[in-house]
């Protein structure tokens, strides 16, 4: 079944909100068996757009959803994250206990910049797609800016797949948020483009997580992981600073961590870090190319980084630490080359005695620096900076298995 919602009465050219006519549509084409929604080209101007099982909402080519500056019209799922509703899940478009559904086409979610004056550092407002305990939903070809916070929110969430969608502004991309004893599983994004003020990929307990051919362009980290995640795969990626668009609580356009992994970071969350592959991407103009901290009560297991490629990083190069009770696994580094700025270097040692709390810090080996792993291997590994600097390239601390093949400007 196709259904057009200009035949539910929606408005659209912005003069009257059309949510209530698109739910409309939606509803009665769930009530048919399910199908295609069709929104053609104009504008039309939203509060919460519910989605159901079995309909793709189509986004035709011209055609604008955009989010109203009234925050009544808005709402989020009723029991997020196992907690009572609270307003900081409202959302655009909302799916809850949704299957078999998704949205498409070649138009555009413009969250509208809208600001909360009551939200989250006092002016965030909803996301723009938020997603509650779903399975089997796709996301393809469309464009989403100016989230008035995440452009995606999915909580409790299983088979969700991002692909050549390209999110502008806002706060975070992509956010996949599961929790103890519920992991996100069998998420892809793939053949997307990231241009965020805040980080473009985040979350916690994932499994079967997948990032595949995606340009990442953010004013904070490129993907930033601070919770438990098994079967990590980031490949094919392009990651790439300064910020196109502003970090809007900070002000500031830098780009920190191509990938920052750091489970336990913000909260208690407790659980494995286990088969990440970082392999074939290229990174410039990043603070940092990869760092790993992991926290008491986590574990890590195997990481592997492959043929990486990255220049002007311009603070810690990678690192892998474990502050937890047990050492990390095994990690390896095959094929990597790396290229520091002057602005990385330092004229004196650092001490690594503290833990990290939330960002990069310097670190007492400007190329690598492993603490507390079982096994590093360092296979055709290349750090270069153009200036001397105190510290040596490679640091290693409480390491019982070192294998090194290095080649280059160490």
């Amino acid at each position: 079944m196709r259904v057009n919602v200009l035949d539910f009465g929606a408005a659209s050219d912005g003069s009257a909100l059309a949510h209530d006519a698109v739910n409309a549509a939606v509803e009665y084409c769930a009530s048919k068996g399910g199908g295609v929604v069709c929104v053609p080209a104009g504008v039309y101007r939203c509060g919460t757009i519910v989605m159901r099982s079995g309909v793709m909402i189509e986004l035709e080519h011209g055609a604008r959803i955009a989010g109203s500056g009234d925050l009544s019209v808005y709402r989020g799922p009723v029991n997020a994250e196992g907690r009572a509703f609270r307003p900081w899940y409202r959302a655009l478009i909302l799916a809850e206990g949704v299957t078999d559904a998704g949205i498409c086409g070649l138009g555009t979610i413009d969250g509208g910049a809208v600001r909360d004056p009551e939200g989250e550092e006092h002016m965030r407002g909803p996301h723009t797609v938020v997603t509650s305990d779903c399975s089997r939903l796709t996301f393809r070809d469309f464009s989403v800016i100016d989230s008035g916070n995440y452009a995606f929110l999915i909580l409790d969430s299983d088979d969700v797949s991002f692909d050549r969608l390209s999110i502008s502004g806002g706060w975070d991309g992509v956010h996949v948020r599961g929790r103890a004893g519920r992991d996100c599983r069998d998420i892809t994004i793939s053949n997307c483009r990231f241009q965020t003020g805040d980080d473009c990929i985040a979350g916690r307990y994932w499994r079967n997580f997948g990032v595949y051919g995606c340009r990442i362009n953010s004013s904070c980290n490129g993907l930033r992981l601070i919770g438990p995640a098994v079967g990590l795969t980031v490949s094919g990626c392009c990651f790439f600073g300064p910020g196109r668009f502003p970090h809007i609580t900070q002000n500031r356009y830098n780009m920190l961590a191509g990938i920052l992994l750091q489970p336990g970071s913000w909260d208690d969350t407790k659980g494995d870090l286990d088969k990440v592959m970082i392999c074939g991407n290229v990174m410039s103009d990043v603070e940092c190319a990869f760092a790993v901290y992991i926290k008491p009560g986590n574990t890590c297991g195997t990481i592997s980084v492959e043929n990486l490629k990255a220049v002007g990083v311009y603070s810690q190069a990678c690192s892998v630490e474990s502050w937890a009770e047990l050492p990390a696994g095994c990690v390896t580094m095959r094929d990597v080359a790396v290229d520091c700025t002057a602005a990385a270097a330092l004229s004196e040692q650092v001490s690594a005695d503290t833990p990290p709390h939330l960002g990069i810090r310097a670190l007492p080996a400007w190329g690598f620096y492993g603490r507390n792993i079982d096994s590093v291997i360092l296979d055709n590994v290349r750090f270069s900076m153009p200036c001397e600097d105190a510290r040596p390239c490679i640091g290693l601390r409480d390491v019982k298995n070192d294998r090194r093949r290095l080649c280059g400007d160490m």
